[in-house]
């Protein structure tokens, strides 16, 4: 298990070695750190298509800002092709 430079390890590292598609499971995510993530691959030059589900929607919510970030990254391509869902159920 990675417990140390996760962002590095998980999540930039599979680009840097040729990763075109990255799927990210997380219970809790947002609008920023997605950006903040599609910005360190456009540094790297690297294309890189995201899918992300977000898991704990159902329980804790997910903020209007997160959700309007989200549909943001979704729209306007910048690094790839970035698609994110919604965990959601009662």
């Amino acid at each position: 298990m990675f417990t140390e430079e996760l962002l590095e390890r998980v999540l930039v590292e599979p680009a840097r070695t040729g990763a075109d598609k990255l799927y990210i499971v997380s219970g809790y995510a947002s609008a920023t750190m997605a950006s903040r993530h599609i910005e360190i691959l456009i540094g790297l030059k690297k294309q890189v298509n995201i899918e992300l589900i977000v898991g704990m929607c159902s329980n804790d919510g997910l903020s209007q800002k997160d959700h309007d970030g989200f549909q943001g990254l979704v729209a306007t391509p910048r690094a790839g092709r970035f698609v994110c869902r919604y965990v959601a159920y009662n």
